[in-house]
């Protein structure tokens, strides 16, 4: 039975501790995030006598959180790139870029073991971010203020990208919260992903991070191909936030955007700027940050009865992604949304909590734990099982509080689940073994739809929309496998009926919706889970009691003891009502068309205080 804190145990502790004296330059004074890519404290210059960031990550840092056995020389060669990229970095000086004051490499003591570690010092700026400066409801219609927001942030960004690219450096996830505020200088942040046009290649497994809602297609589906023309593209997509607003304006991944009905010259030449900005196809941009800034000076400098010509002559409309592209970048936003596009803008005061977790009273939020998943409280009560769930008299059990991830687990997230226990592993056809036990049936699910296939000893998901698709065909044996291997565990019963009542909503689609577009009636269901297009229940949790069963446990005992059953929830025939879920007693080694998983976790007896990332 997994737990809070025994998952809050399992976490790697922080490489420096306050107050530690690092190469006898830093004394560390504060921890302020971690990522993918390794960790980051606020630290005093002791000789300079300033506050500076310092970077740190090392081989062990990056296998920790990218290793699985099969890619040390991958590990190796992204930290021969760090290093000459630092160094690329170091020559730049703009103000409108966060400066890099020092690097180089020392051996810190770590339970008593030497850690040979990589560091970057570079420029602490203790502001808010360019999202401070961007309205809820954004700008439209208000001219002036859009010019002078232009004028103040979004040119002098122009100004320090123009800087990087001259540079050979491409950053690649350019977003409000990467760009730092010194009063009210903006300064370009976050090189963790940043790559120069001379970095030796890495695996994408390696090299795949970003933030969907501002990448562009081709670094999606290949990061190689990411020029400065996928920071352009991000551009946009930050010119029309700040123009429709975070609440107006619902920036779709991978897709062209525009204003809503642009009223007057000057919006519809931004309108222009915009699309033109975010092309599907990369060769459609603006080639350069020069050609983007002098459009928008014309803009901003000109009477408002002139036209921006550059733009014009792009705009051409094109429909090149799929409908089901929106669905697997709405849960892979989520299942990305921890890594490093989220260290350097904490830099703030928005470091990572020290949260008290008592047991049964004051619970509140929700968690992220490690795979991605969201987790939300399910505060516990009296219960009253139907015959439908008992198989028998109506039952009155009481469920303690615990954490129910929001959405099932899905196919990208089991992929890397079983690629991380491959040494487990055993394929034999279509069946997927792990410690002898049957943990999935591969193959088509239904007719045209093979999410995850084996090819050259790993596992992948087939095609890219089934990314962020519930992973089907798992069975009990494998659910409960991906919940421990995560420190979390599968439902009771109890507690997923309990979720699936409390929570019930009339709808599961966000403002009564259709189904999503391009959807055949066959495969609706198995595409209409994902996060874009299901409006949460009353719990916050998606897809629960929806088109897809879940796996869940319950207790039996017998003659010889107590047991654990496998029982599946939710399961219905065609034209079944849904709104009392039925539980029928599965084996677990039975892998089943339109069953998934979701997981939870146990709050523990007693306080733990941990580093968390806390998303309530």
């Amino acid at each position: 039975m997994g737990d809070l804190g025994h998952y809050m145990e399992d976490q790697p502790k922080n490489t420096l501790e306050i107050g530690t004296v690092l190469h006898e330059k830093w004394v560390i004074l504060e921890f302020i995030g971690s990522g993918g890519m390794g960790e980051i404290y606020r630290a005093h210059q002791i000789q300079l006598k300033r506050d500076e960031a310092l970077k740190l990550f090392s081989r062990e840092l990056l296998f920790r959180n990218f290793g699985d056995g099969n890619n040390e020389k991958e590990l190796e060669t992204l930290l021969e790139r760090f290093r000459i990229e630092v160094q690329t970095m170091a020559q730049i000086r703009h103000p409108n870029v966060v400066q890099i004051y020092d690097s180089g490499s020392c051996t810190v003591q770590q339970d008593s073991e030497s850690l040979s570690v990589q560091y970057i010092a570079m420029e602490f700026v203790p502001g808010g971010t360019l999202r401070s400066t961007m309205s809820e409801e954004g700008f439209y219609p208000e001219e002036e203020l859009a010019k002078e927001w232009l004028k103040d942030y979004y040119l002098p960004i122009l100004e320090g990208l123009r800087t990087l690219h001259d540079s050979g450096i491409v950053h690649r996830d350019l977003k409000p919260e990467n760009i730092l505020l010194d009063g009210g200088v903006p300064k370009i942040a976050d090189f963790g992903i940043c790559r120069s046009y001379h970095s030796k290649p890495v695996t994408n497994s390696l090299d795949m991070k970003g933030t969907l809602a501002y990448m562009p297609p081709e670094q999606f589906y290949d990061f190689k191909r990411a020029d400065q023309r996928a920071d352009i593209y991000s551009l946009g997509k930050i010119l029309f936030e700040a123009l429709e607003g975070r609440k107006g304006g619902k920036i779709i991944p991978f897709r062209r955007v525009g204003l809503k009905d642009p009223a007057g010259p000057f919006f519809k030449d931004l309108d222009r700027i915009i699309q033109w900005c975010t092309s599907e196809e990369k060769k459609e941009r603006p080639k350069s940050v020069d050609e983007l800034q002098n459009a928008l000076v014309e803009v901003v400098n000109r009477t408002a009865t002139t036209r921006v010509n550059t733009a014009q002559r792009v705009i051409r409309p094109k429909f090149v992604v799929p409908a089901m592209i929106l669905i697997v970048i709405t849960v892979l936003v989520g299942l990305w949304q921890g890594l490093d596009g989220e260290w350097i803008y904490r830099l703030r005061s928005d470091h990572a909590h020290d949260i008290s977790v008592p047991s049964k009273q004051g619970q509140s939020g929700s968690l992220q734990v490690q795979d991605g998943s969201i987790l939300h409280l399910i505060q516990g009560g009296e219960l009253v099982l139907p015959t439908s769930i008992t198989n028998e008299a109506e039952k009155k059990i009481e469920i303690d509080p615990f954490y129910m991830t929001e959405t099932q687990i899905t196919n990208h997230q089991y992929v890397d689940f079983l690629n991380g226990e491959l040494h487990r592993i055993k394929v034999e056809g279509s069946v997927v073994k792990g410690n002898g036990q049957i943990w999935l049936l591969l193959g088509e699910v239904i007719k045209g739809y093979e999410p995850i296939v084996f090819r050259d000893g790993k596992f992948h998901v087939n095609k890219p929309p089934h990314a962020a698709c519930p992973v089907l065909r798992v069975t009990g044996h494998g659910a409960a496998s991906y919940a421990r291997f995560h420190g979390m565990r599968l439902p009771t019963k109890g507690e997923w009926f309990l979720a699936a009542t409390m929570g019930a909503v009339e709808s599961p689609f966000a403002g009564g919706a259709a189904k999503p577009e391009g959807q055949s009636e066959e495969t609706k269901d198995l595409f209409s889970l994902p996060l874009m297009f299901l409006k949460p229940n009353a719990l916050g949790l998606k897809g629960l009691n929806e088109d897809i069963a879940e796996w869940a446990t319950q207790e039996t005992g017998s003659e010889k003891g107590k047991g654990t059953e496998y029982v599946v929830m939710g399961e219905k025939t065609k034209g079944q009502e849904k709104e009392i879920p039925s539980a029928l007693v599965r084996q677990p080694w039975e892998a089943i068309e339109r069953v998934g998983f979701r997981c939870v976790l146990d709050i523990p007896k007693v306080t733990e205080n941990r580093t968390q990332n806390d998303v309530s």
